[in-house]
Parts: structure tokens; sequence; C-alpha cells
């Protein structure tokens, strides 16, 4: 029996069975995530809210879903044909990660905490999308986590959650340039992917 391109791609990237996983972690991350400001380790006197910086973990585990295992159907297929396939992969793998958050919120009622996902899941998608391009997959995971970590410490001055300027995930709601930076990041990673696919492993 023939199996066709699209079902092929699908496979190499894990199918929805990877996908679910993904989007199940994410979800339970985003349940058990507190809301509140915490006091942060190593500094007492300085508090965050680890919900936004929990939705790091989008782009930490993006990046299996992006990589690229089977090298030689990507070497017999012509760039043209797979770069639809690449983008509506990426599309795919950024609505269901979200949606799996929203569901979470959902389900506890943080619905204002919606924005937060949306623009920290953007961003973090987008970066997540770049490791798996540049980096070895083992390893891709781990600037997206390391952001994360170092947001989640360093990112905020005092006790009420203020946040850094280069401390995306604790930026205020209606922060444009925040914004507008989750975008791009989503935007360039996108592009990256669609066009030079995720490394190839194997």
């Amino acid at each position: 029996m023939r199996t066709s391109f699209a079902a092929l791609f699908l496979r190499s990237r894990g199918g929805a069975a990877r996908t679910g996983l993904l989007a199940a972690v994410v979800t339970v991350a985003l349940l058990l995530a507190p809301v509140d400001l915490l006091a942060v380790p190593l500094r007492g006197q300085v508090n965050a809210s680890p919900m936004p910086n929990a939705v790091l973990l989008v782009g930490a585990l993006v990046s299996f879903s992006l990589a690229s295992p089977w090298r030689d159907l990507h070497e017999l297929v012509p760039l043209r044909r797979l770069v639809l396939p690449r983008a509506l992969w990426y599309l795919a793998l950024t609505a269901c990660l979200l949606l799996a958050g929203y569901v979470a919120l959902a389900v506890r009622g943080l619905e204002p905490f919606a924005a937060h996902l949306l623009r920290s899941g953007l961003a973090a998608t987008g970066a997540g999308a770049l490791s798996a391009c540049l980096l070895p997959r083992s390893v891709s995971w781990t600037p997206v986590l390391l952001y994360g970590m170092v947001s989640w410490v360093w990112g905020t001055v005092d006790q009420e959650g203020t946040a850094r300027v280069w401390s995306l995930p604790n930026q205020p709601l209606d922060s444009a340039p925040a914004a507008a930076v989750a975008a791009a990041a989503w935007l360039v990673g996108g592009l990256v992917f669609t066009w030079r696919d995720g490394r190839q492993v194997g």
C-alpha cells in the first residue's frame, strides 16, 4: 500500500501522538502553576508569578516536534514541495499547544491569563523553532527553558513583581513592546523553520 507524502511528513514529526503528549504536558503545567506572586529562589525580597513563566514550556518542548529525523525523505523531496507542509505543521503545532493552554486556563477560571499565554506562547514557539533549526536536537530544548528559569529568578526587581526590560513573561499585559517582540519571534521562527527545517538526525 502506498503512503501519501502528507502521511510520511506527519510520521516524520512524530504525528498526533507526540503532539498530543506535548499538549498534555503544557495543559498539566498550566493547571498546576501558581498564579499569585511568590518569593523567587535566591532573592527573598523579590516576587514573581510562576504562571507566565510556565508558558515557556511550550518553546522548550516544541523543538522535539520540529526536528527532522528522516534525512532520506527530505533529501529526496524538492524544497518547493516541503515549504507548505512545514508551514502548515508550524501553524498546527502552535494552534494545538495554545489551545491546550487555553483549556487549562478555562478549567481554572483564569481567562485573564490568556493574554500571557498568547504572548509568551508565541514567543516561546518561535524561539523553539529557531533552536530546532540551529542547534542539535539533543540540546535544542535548553535555550528557552534556561531563559524561563532566569526570567523566573532574575526577571523581576521588587515584591510587586515589576519586570526587567528583558523579561518578556513578566511584562504587563498591556505592554506593546512585549507583544511586538512575541509576534516577531513567532514569525521569524516560522519563516526559518519553513525554509530550512529543523536539524536532521539519523
